[in-house]
């Protein structure tokens, strides 16, 4: 592997190293799906991410989480 390859391999580790911290240290659900929302766009470079509550009951409906409600989503 390239020396520029193991630098991006360490940068991405060390991201998820904060990015984990953040989630695990959060103290209420909208601050979790918040946080979550956060880490998917660092961790995977887009531009927008859409969190998704997962319902109780099977059969549910899944809705956006607090910090996205108004987004639009099909299932």
């Amino acid at each position: 592997a390239a020396p520029a390859d193991n630098l991006s391999l360490v940068d991405r580790f060390a991201t998820l190293l904060e990015v984990g911290r953040r989630v695990a240290s959060a103290l209420s659900t909208d601050t979790l799906f918040e946080e979550v929302r956060r880490a998917a766009v660092r961790m995977l470079r887009c531009e927008q991410c859409l969190v998704l509550e997962v319902p109780a009951a099977p059969g549910g409906e899944f809705r956006p989480s607090a910090a996205d409600r108004g987004q639009s989503f099909s299932s």
